[in-house]
Formats: structure tokens, sequence, C-alpha cells
């Protein structure tokens, strides 16, 4: 029997590491919900200027963040009616991306303040998954997929990746941001869904394979 109490599960990682790939595969098959950063066409044309360019970058955060707070907020009134919610978004993840984005020694502190803050107001996710990749895989499926705006974004997600693996193989550093939260990592290169799905014991749609 599936564990039918209300939880927040966010996945993080670097760029093409699978995150909206793994959730959408639970979705078909398990009784979740989600919320999804989005693809090239759901961001406005200013927020996919400002990526192509590596440009505005104070701005790019500002509306990713709103974004993630704005779907967590929703994500925590079904996680009080008892729902599962997986999110690829979450705004702790703008840590990972100051060093990249900001050249700007000030706005990377009020960046890392507002992360901080909200850490500390909002309620944290109960398990946070991390999935783990290589450059090779990054460069893979950026290519695959073909957004436009990501056409010059290797390098700069290469380093968004390291900022990743030198974070969470602290866990020290780890416990201290999320004292209560689970943490648990996946392989992207070889991530089977069942699995994930095993180890957060969801309960299966009707006629899902």
């Amino acid at each position: 029997m599936a564990n039918m109490e209300g939880k927040i599960i966010v996945v993080v990682g670097a760029p093409s590491s699978g995150k909206s790939t793994l959730i959408r595969n639970l979705k078909n098959h398990y009784k979740i919900e989600v919320f999804l950063e989005g693809e090239e066409k759901d961001f406005p044309h200013y927020i996919k200027e400002n990526i192509k360019h590596n440009k505005n970058g104070l701005q790019t955060m500002l509306f990713f963040h709103n974004l993630s707070v704005f779907q967590y907020i929703k994500a925590m009134r079904l996680k009080n009616k008892g729902k599962i919610v997986l999110l690829d978004n979450f705004w702790f993840s703008n840590i990972f991306y100051l060093d990249i984005i900001l050249k700007n020694k000030n706005s990377r502190v009020l960046v890392k303040n507002l992360v901080e803050w909200t850490n500390k107001i909002l309620p944290l996710p109960d398990i946070i998954i991390y999935l783990e990749t290589t450059k090779r895989l990054i460069k893979n499926r950026i290519n695959a997929r073909k957004r436009i705006f990501e056409k010059d974004f290797l390098d700069q997600a290469d380093k968004i990746n390291k900022n990743h693996i030198t974070y969470f193989k602290n866990p020290t550093i780890f416990h201290k941001d999320f004292p209560e939260s689970i943490l648990m990592k996946f392989g992207a290169n070889k991530l089977n869904f069942h699995s994930v799905a095993a180890k957060l014991s969801l309960e299966k749609k009707k006629n899902a394979k």
C-alpha cells in the first residue's frame, strides 16, 4: 500500500539532467501532481534573449525565483490535501547559477540572501532528488532538444553542473540548509523512473504499465 500522506518532492540537477523528463514519466504512470518549469515556448521572449546572450542575469534569476515560489505555494496547498507533488523548479537552484549568470558581486549577494530567506520562510521539501550527470550527457541532450537560446550554453551548463557536484558531495552543508529533508541521488545516465517511484512509494495509476 502506497503512503498517501501529502509530500512535496523537488527534483534538482544541472540543465539537461532530465528533471522534467523524469517527472513527466512518473506522472504518466503514478498518482502524483506536478509543476514544471516549462519549455522554450513557455518563457517570455526577454528571458529567452537574456539566456541566449548571457545578459540581464539578475532579471532572469528573479523571474525563475518568482516562478518557483509561485508553483511551490500551489504545491503546498495540494500537499495539505494529501497529494504527492513533484516539481522540477526550485528557488534554491539559483545558488548553483550565481557565479555563472551574475557578474556583479552585489547582485550575487542580493540573490543569495533572497534564497536563504525564502528557505527560512517557506516549509522545505520533504524529499529532494538530485540527478547526477556528466558534461557529455548534458551536451548530448542540449543538442538533441535544440532550444535556440541554449545554442551556446554548454560551457555555462557544465559549470553549473560542477557547482551541483561540489554542493551535494558534502552532506554536512546539505543538512544545514535542509535539516528535515530527505536527499535521494540518482544517476541521470541510467535513470529508471519505475525505480525512482519505488523509492518514493508512489501509487500506480490504474491500467498503467
